[in-house]
């Protein structure tokens, strides 16, 4: 691979090329004796309001990605970040060929024999390379250090078709007088860095297995009994192509196969602790079944994967006031105010939105909703807590039915054994 200072090294070589073929040819029988081919922005080829001199011009205009070569090496880092590949930089050059001349037709002239020259060159050799590098004079002569001559794609000179409005746009940039003018792409540079890599030990002993991947379908995650899915719930994954010898319960990508304790083609059970724990919370949740392939070394690898299930995990609620209510009376009205204790499972972390709501429990439609305070209530070092308080104020004296809402998903009510149920807890007195 080719250190940074390729692209320099690659004008120096076409300068050389450009230079040899005009001074060994009869173009300065009939032109004259040539300046050196110059390497400017084309803005800078004719002095102002000067003569045009004659003379060849190649200037880098454009540097775009190699397509072939623009994925080699990669990933160049592994999944914790540490570089495992110098990855390298492969680039295509874009070149413009400008020829001037001091009197009628001499720039065609010149013009034809350096396309020639590059027509002739084709593809760079090694030995041209390190010779022209080589010839430079102090400090170009530092470009024999690009190992240009050393890279695996030999350099290759391609004419290019540029259209009139694509030579209007670059003279225009360039902000410049038009000169007769050829493109030239030279392709393949690569540019690679030295820096010090992590790679791998060689595999001690291969082993492969075949087999077909299974095809598994989540249709539905739902709770055994059909109500919300909460603490101590039983949970049924429905669908197609569950069951196999291994099987892996994957939880918001944590495998937690433990809590399976049925499985067949079609259902797969997994039963909820309660208290839980393990860093489940309320909210919403993705499910995948895997069936993980073993291999001689009988560690399990990945294999096939459903496709992501969804539930909603909704926490237990018990509610208590922190202490009894405040009570002010405005036009005839009883107003109360107190701090209500929620006492949540799973536990709440600082970023999650903790909401208190409550209904009147006398089918009166009055219904209040209060935020817990920023982070609720967790103080430093501790990251998770059962416990929040929330302060309510301005509710109308009664009873009412309460519920907590975490992140969207919310407490659930119980019912009486009435004939016709109806909500009766948690329920707190304001």
């Amino acid at each position: 691979m080719s250190t940074p200072l390729a692209l320099a090294a690659v004008t120096a070589v076409l300068t050389d090329v450009l230079n040899r073929s005009i001074t060994a040819t009869e173009v300065t029988d009939i032109v004259g004796m040539l300046n050196p081919v110059t390497a400017k922005p084309p803005d800078k080829l004719v002095p102002n309001n000067g003569p045009d001199p004659t003379g060849l011009n190649l200037f880098l205009y454009q540097v775009t990605p190699n397509q072939g070569w623009r994925n080699a090496g990669l990933p160049a880092r592994d999944s914790l970040g540490q570089r495992i590949d110098n990855a390298p930089l492969v680039l295509d050059l874009h070149y413009l060929l400008t020829a001037t001349g001091a009197k009628d037709l001499f720039a065609e002239i010149v013009l034809g024999f350096a396309m020639q020259s590059l027509h002739e060159a084709g593809v760079l050799s090694r030995p041209y390379i390190r010779q022209a590098l080589a010839g430079l004079p102090a400090p170009q002569r530092n470009l024999v250090h690009s190992d240009l001559a050393e890279q695996v794609e030999q350099i290759r000179i391609t004419q290019s078709a540029l259209t009139i409005d694509d030579l209007y746009k670059l003279w225009t940039g360039f902000q410049g007088r038009y000169r007769l003018t050829a493109a030239y792409m030279v392709t393949t540079v690569l540019i690679e860095a030295t820096r010090s890599t992590q790679p791998s030990l060689p595999v001690l002993k291969p082993f492969i297995k075949v087999q077909p991947l299974d095809q598994i379908v989540i249709d539905k995650v739902a709770a055994a009994d059909g109500g919300l899915i909460g603490p101590g719930a039983t949970v049924v994954v429905s669908g197609s192509g569950l069951a196999a010898d291994k099987v892996a319960l994957i939880i918001d990508n944590v495998e937690r196969s433990a809590l399976v304790t049925k499985q067949s083609a079609s259902e797969i059970t997994f039963a909820l602790p309660s208290p839980l724990a393990n860093g489940l919370r309320a909210g919403t949740h993705g499910v995948q079944v895997e069936h993980p392939v073993t291999f001689g070394t009988g560690i399990a690898h990945g294999g096939s994967a459903s496709n992501l299930g969804v539930f909603v995990l909704h926490p237990s609620l018990k509610v208590v006031p922190d202490a009894p209510a405040t009570h002010t009376v405005r036009n005839g009205v009883t107003y109360a105010a107190a701090t209500l204790d929620l006492t949540l499972d799973p536990p709440v972390t600082k970023d999650q939105k903790v909401v208190a709501l409550l209904n009147a429990a006398d089918n009166s439609g009055r219904a209040y909703s209060f935020v817990a305070p920023t982070g609720n209530g967790i103080v430093d070092p501790a990251t998770e807590t059962n416990l929040v308080k929330v302060a309510v104020s301005d509710v109308i004296a009664g009873n009412y039915l309460v519920r907590a809402s975490v992140d969207g998903a919310t407490s659930p009510l119980q019912l009486s054994n009435d004939p016709i149920p109806v909500f009766n807890a948690p329920q707190v007195t304001l």
